[in-house]
């Protein structure tokens, strides 16, 4: 079977040929990526595309059984987290419309989580009221209608203007946040997170950009966008540690004991509010 190819400019993707194609009358996705289809096994569209999304599905549940007695902030963004990576794995699985929207829908309302988490990160009491998350919420709903409503060319542009500048605010809202930190041992994490986010965005453009080429490598395709999905989760865990780890100093300010950085097995850092002196 020929290699998948990204088509994202045109009204509907080639069909996905295969177990899921044309189920229960559901329209195929709008885009697919440099994997071909049901090469590996038959009721998986693409194999390691799905595989690797169970990375992010397990950086959500790492975040939520790690912070699950801290502010309910964090609960809800590894919680999206989650959800994108069960999205993603449906997405990839079947290759179809409905599944293309389980995976786009919460990358936005984690990207709008992610940015409520920024911007009252530094205040103990909210800087901005209900007025910021009362306007991430209606931005939720309008690009929710706008990225699940609309098709071919549209719908790309929608979808990538609506979680590109929020991922993109966000990185530079941590960036800053790096500049400013003083512990080498955690400036060595944002390092480490934005060096593995980089190596994620250029994995995700070469497979964009580079689909022919890299479908007749030999021994066989990369599968870059697979080490999209590994590298991100990476690198957003990382920076999402790094970001805890900053508000946790806030409220030791305020409540008493310090904030720390634990390794959980040698491997896994983790944001703790640790009572006591440091």
């Amino acid at each position: 079977m020929a290699p998948s190819r990204r088509v994202p400019f045109s009204l509907h993707a080639p069909p996905a040929e295969g177990y899921w194609t044309g189920f229960l009358g559901a329209p195929p996705s709008t885009v697919e990526w440099c994997e071909a289809n049901y090469a590996i096994c038959s009721f998986i569209a693409e194999f390691f595309n799905t595989i690797s999304s169970l990375a992010i599905l397990g950086v959500g549940i790492i975040g939520i059984l790690a912070t699950r007695r801290l502010e309910r902030r964090f609960f809800l963004a590894y919680a999206t987290i989650a959800l994108v990576g069960l999205g993603s794995i449906a997405f990839h699985m079947t290759l179809l419309r409905p599944m293309q929207a389980l995976d786009e829908v919460p990358m936005l309302f984690a990207a709008m989580v992610m940015c409520y988490c920024i911007l009252e990160n530094d205040s103990l009491r909210p800087r901005y009221g209900r007025k910021l998350p009362l306007a991430l919420t209606a931005h939720a709903v309008l690009v929710t209608g706008l990225t699940t409503l609309t098709s071919g060319k549209l719908q790309f542009a929608l979808f990538h203007l609506s979680f590109g500048s929020l991922e993109v605010f966000s990185l530079v809202a941590v960036a800053l946040q790096a500049r400013r930190e003083t512990d080498s041992s955690v400036r060595r994490l944002y390092a480490w997170g934005f060096a593995a986010y980089g190596a994620a965005l250029v994995c995700w453009f070469c497979d964009t950009a580079f689909c022919d080429y890299l479908s007749r490598m030999r021994p066989a395709n990369p599968q870059l966008h697979a080490w999209w999905h590994v590298l991100v989760s990476c690198g957003l865990y990382l920076l999402t540690v790094c970001s805890t780890h900053r508000r946790m100093r806030v409220l030791a300010a305020a409540g008493g004991g310090h904030a720390a950085i634990e390794w959980r097995g040698g491997v896994l850092p983790v944001a703790r509010l640790v009572k006591g002196a440091k």
